[in-house]
């Protein structure tokens, strides 16, 4: 009996000290070298209704690559994560009193919004695989958009079938949320589902506000479903809330600027044995575009002026942009139907390379060339520095000696310039 007491004391014991004092939950952040090549820190914030409350920040490093974060939550909660200089802007959990989340963070995971599976929380895990098949369901829906504004003059048949199409996707998505609303055992990603734009266009204001109903029956003190009630007035937000919301964006609006700075640095160009080499010009600005030599997909590099003697539509886009993406099906029916006598030129201002190549699998494999505009460090070349193009899609029509002759034209009036321009 002796020997029984002590242990069953020390049990006790740890459940008790599992977390600081006035904490209920933790995140262990296990981060890659390339986050922490420089000490930075990592702050975790989360928000109920009007309110934010800032949680925890901790310092990661070369030596501090193995880190664990506290909070105290009194519900289920979305719980974001903010790297002060180079990482996620927004890595997302979902969190529940008494968790101990782990997870890995590489560069590769992303700038932006960041989804990933976590050991310790099944809520996470739901929440990470519902953005993810909603993000691909919305691609495919966006590019049958693109398709619809590429093909404008197409017979009304074809238009019909991606117009069902579309629909079709629509309704897979509704169907994945109401499973989610119905049968998920996680109160905060009902919540989530919940406020999905789609459903009230297709389901209705009655049938809606029913959902919301059900939900709170079975989570009755959940604060976000009570939100959802139409009737529902919320707290206004206290000055705390509104200094830690002035913050946070500071915070990332530097961050930003910080790593759009680095982009801007002087790089080591790529050597090529090749005449036509480009020469910078003292001229800046959009119509500063006279030669260039960037990095192909598969490694060797391509410069402009080997492309004189037909006509070229130089495209800038990249991976993150949506309106980018929409204007993927024009490249690929101008390329079909130009490219005899045109070259169509993708150049990706994407910092990351992977998402780059990842972008053209999935869309744009049609077009042989692609181009990239930065450096593998992320930073742009001098030649594409110069254009200070400050808004992406832009994109350039060239004659066949290599001069401006249009730029930014998109949609139907790219491609009837370019059938006058080509006689097609």
């Amino acid at each position: 009996m002796k020997s029984v007491i002590p242990i069953f004391f020390i049990l006790v014991l740890n459940s008790i000290i599992q977390f600081p004092v006035g904490k209920n939950f933790e995140v262990r952040l296990q981060v890659d070298s390339t986050l922490c090549a420089e000490d930075q820190m990592v702050y975790m914030y989360y928000q109920i209704e009007n309110q934010y409350c800032m949680e925890d920040s901790v310092l990661i490093g070369k030596d501090k690559m193995d880190v664990s974060l506290y909070g105290q939550i009194p519900e289920q909660s979305d719980i974001v994560i903010f790297f002060d200089k180079y990482g996620p802007n927004q890595l997302i959990l979902v969190a529940s009193p008494g968790d101990k989340i782990v997870l890995e963070l590489t560069e590769a995971d992303g700038l932006g919004i960041v989804f990933k599976d976590v050991e310790g929380s099944q809520a996470t895990n739901e929440s990470t695989l519902n953005w993810h098949h909603s993000q691909s369901i919305r691609r495919n829906i966006r590019r049958l958009q693109g398709e619809l504004y590429a093909y404008y003059d197409k017979d009304s048949t074809w238009f019909v079938n991606i117009e069902d199409s579309m629909q079709l996707l629509q309704q897979e998505l509704i169907e994945w949320r109401m499973n989610i609303i119905q049968n998920s055992i996680n109160p905060n990603n009902i919540w989530s589902a919940l406020l999905t734009p789609e459903l009230k266009t297709h389901l209705g204001n009655d049938s809606v506000n029913n959902l919301i109903k059900a939900a709170q029956a079975r989570f009755p003190e959940h604060s976000g479903l009570k939100a959802l009630s139409p009737d529902y007035e919320s707290a206004p937000a206290s000055e705390e809330s509104k200094r830690i919301f002035k913050w946070i964006n500071q915070k990332v609006s530097f961050k930003i600027s910080q790593l759009n700075k680095k982009k801007k640095e002087k790089i080591t160009k790529p050597k090529v044995n090749e005449s036509n080499l480009p020469v910078l010009s003292e001229i800046r600005g959009r119509d500063a575009l006279f030669n260039f030599i960037l990095p192909t997909l598969d490694g060797d590099t391509v410069v402009l002026a080997d492309f004189r003697g037909k006509y070229v539509l130089v495209d800038f886009w990249a991976s993150w942009c949506i309106p980018c993406l929409l204007e993927i099906p024009i490249l690929t029916r101008v390329h079909e139907e130009f490219k005899d006598d045109l070259i169509v030129c993708p150049v990706s201002m994407d910092a990351n390379h992977d998402y780059w190549k990842n972008a053209i699998k999935k869309h744009f494999d049609a077009i042989p060339t692609h181009l990239i505009a930065t450096n593998e460090k992320g930073e742009l070349f001098d030649e594409i520095e110069r254009l200070e193009i400050g808004a992406i899609p832009a994109n350039y029509v060239l004659d066949r000696n290599g001069n401006i002759i249009a730029k930014d034209l998109r949609g139907q009036k790219l491609i009837e310039f370019l059938k006058e321009l080509l006689k097609k």
